[in-house]
């Protein structure tokens, strides 16, 4: 049982979560990229990618009347739901090669900021692919992400087909002028573990809140939200299900907050502004 659940892709993913919740911990926010790095190496090129957890979640889906076979997948699963459940989405930002890719390739000069009616609609989508991904290989055994459509399998594996590749070079493109777009509109990965971050107990505090907006505004995947001067009756916010766990904000607010890994469960922390 445990050489099924512990399979090299599984023990690797534990070792880079816990690197990083431990790295996270004490602050040490600059290990984040060289963690990407290895991440993209080895999850991403190395071990190409797969199963990913999107791939696992369809694989385990579309055999629930034999679990048995399927255990590593359930593992990798569960490892990654188990995380975000204490951690928040710590797996997105700092070792799911995909975000990595999407990350790297971000250029904060050619940022475009999608409207936010648009952007609230959006990241709706991830979540309808969370339902595909879970029914369409349990009702009718077809994988909505397979080897003709992924496009991070496609990357991986330097090759996939042509509705995978367009896929990817959109986001590849798309990537230099929006901040992780396919983690913020399209995974089921990203959705799966926002949900499951709901309800983690993570904490983020501040001793008080000027409304500055400053660390708002340099929250590129857009989980704060900071009222104005002219809400005095305003909260700064968190909302989890977004958040990757970047720990950017700590040094981007100039009250600076401070973010509890065990904190009270709340899906959103808020501190109310003073000006």
């Amino acid at each position: 049982m445990f050489e099924t659940i512990f399979v090299e892709g599984n023990i690797i993913y534990l070792v880079f979560l816990g690197v990083a919740i431990i790295a996270f911990h004490f602050k040490k926010v600059w290990l984040r990229y060289p963690i990407m790095l290895l991440s993209l190496a080895m999850i991403g090129f190395l071990q190409m990618g797969c199963p990913s957890p999107v791939r696992a979640l369809q694989t385990v889906s579309e055999n629930l009347t034999q679990l048995n076979t399927v255990i590593p997948f359930v593992a990798k699963v569960v490892i990654v739901v188990i995380s975000a459940l204490f951690f928040g989405k710590i797996f997105c930002g700092w070792v799911c090669p995909k975000g990595v890719i999407q990350e790297f390739l971000f250029q904060k000069k050619l940022r475009w900021q999608v409207p936010p009616t648009w952007d609230r609609w959006l990241r709706k989508l991830k979540y309808v692919m969370l339902l595909l991904v879970i029914v369409l290989p349990l009702f009718w055994h077809y994988k909505p992400f397979n080897s003709d459509t992924s496009p991070f399998a496609a990357l991986f594996n330097l090759g996939g087909g042509t509705i995978a590749l367009v896929i990817l070079a959109g986001t590849l493109f798309s990537s230099l002028f929006i901040y992780r777009p396919f983690c913020r509109y399209v995974c089921p990965t990203g959705a799966l573990l926002g949900l499951a971050s709901y309800f983690s107990r993570v904490k983020f505090l501040t001793s008080h809140c000027t409304a500055c907006q400053r660390a708002c505004k340099q929250c590129e995947i857009g989980a704060l939200c900071c009222p104005t001067k002219d809400e005095n009756d305003a909260c700064f916010s968190v909302d989890k299900g977004e958040c990757i766990m970047c720990g950017e904000c700590r040094g981007n607010c100039p009250q600076g907050i401070e973010i509890k890994l065990l904190g009270n469960s709340q899906s959103i922390t808020t501190v109310k502004a003073s000006t």
